[in-house]
């Protein structure tokens, strides 16, 4: 090996102090000795009072299992378990006195009814499944429901809108004029 001296020159033309450098030694002679300098340090370490490491007793089972109660909790599983329930939830299908009923009411997403004739949205509407569809006057919202509005009328407005999820038993209402140039 050679010593050789570099400096590093920088952008503003100063350099820095020259100073040593090892030149020629292997890369892989330099990864060797590393290499084993690890491998000794870590032969030194000793993992004897580590659980499951050398040196830690391994734990035998036991045959009989306990008929007693210990005091503190065992690390070992008992062989069979028990045949009745301890507590808790009965049997699947059982009754702890308390009943659950579900009921589950559909629904449908709302078509965007807007410029239909009155006649086919509440063909619709029914189809879909809506039990309540209330007639408004678009002229006049004061003049409330009209429940012999002509089926000829046209959709001017729609509650809830195009594409809202509706319950069946959800009110649809609809606002209506005798004609699409009527309409607000």
């Amino acid at each position: 090996m050679t010593d050789r001296t570099s400096t590093r020159k920088h952008d503003d033309g100063t350099r820095d102090a020259a100073r040593p450098r090892v030149v020629g030694a292997p890369r892989r002679a330099r990864a060797v000795v590393l290499a084993v300098v690890a491998v000794t340090a870590l032969a030194g370490c000793r993992v004897d009072g580590l659980p499951g490491g050398p040196g830690s007793p391994s734990p035998s089972p036991t045959s009989q299992p306990t008929t007693t109660p210990t005091s503190e909790p065992t690390v070992e599983p008992t062989p069979d378990p028990t045949g009745e329930p301890t507590g808790g939830p009965g049997e699947p299908g059982s009754s702890d006195g308390v009943e659950v009923s579900v009921e589950i009411e559909p629904a449908f997403s709302m078509p965007n009814l807007v410029e239909t004739r009155l006649k086919q949205a509440r063909a619709d509407l029914e189809q879909r499944g809506a039990v309540t569809v209330v007639v408004v006057d678009a002229r006049d919202a004061r003049a409330g429901a009209l429940p012999g509005a002509a089926n000829g009328w046209t959709v001017c407005a729609q509650d809830p809108e195009g594409g809202d999820l509706v319950r069946a038993s959800q009110t649809v209402t609809l606002d209506a004029a005798p004609n699409a140039k009527q309409c607000p």
